[in-house]
């Protein structure tokens, strides 16, 4: 009966030291935070063009702690499927802004951009946004223009 209770009390013991094992360790797990690579956010494309034959873009990009040996060094645009790479030359402020001319485009594309880090690699891609065919300011200029032109013509009747 004596060696019965001593396995009963051996057993229990172990039980006792996995579960404590395994609590300490979802403790302290929870405590440490994942690692995460200063990978590039694209934080907003915008849209500049100034006349409806060129479109051309503003990419503003989040790189925490760039250097002259930690920087972005290319930029990835997709326009409707078609991604042309733009190599830029290191940065020294965060978040900064780069205006890039997209060539070969049809009406109406959707764009969307990631940023490559030289030591992180490349960051994930940003919300699309489409390119409108004539911006905004061609479209009021065009509208004044017009109210103008039949303001004139009924104040010649």
């Amino acid at each position: 009966m004596h060696r019965t209770d001593e396995r009963l009390s051996s057993r229990r013991g172990f039980l006792k030291s996995i579960m404590s094992t395994a609590l300490s360790v979802s403790v302290f797990s929870s405590l440490v935070g994942r690692a995460r690579a200063d990978v590039p956010d694209i934080n907003q494309i915008e849209d500049i063009s100034t006349c409806p034959t060129t479109c051309k873009i503003r990419v503003q990009i989040r790189h925490a702690n760039p250097s002259d040996s930690h920087y972005i060094d290319t930029v990835k645009v997709d326009v409707d499927g078609q991604i042309t790479q733009y190599p830029l030359e290191p940065q020294d402020t965060n978040p900064f802004t780069v205006d890039l001319n997209l060539e070969n485009t049809r009406e109406n594309p959707n764009v969307t951009a990631s940023a490559h880090c030289n030591l992180h690699g490349w960051g994930t891609w940003s919300n699309p946004i489409q390119i409108p065919e004539f911006p905004a300011p061609i479209i009021a200029t065009i509208a004044i223009l017009a109210t103008s032109l039949l303001m004139f013509r009924n104040a010649k009747k």
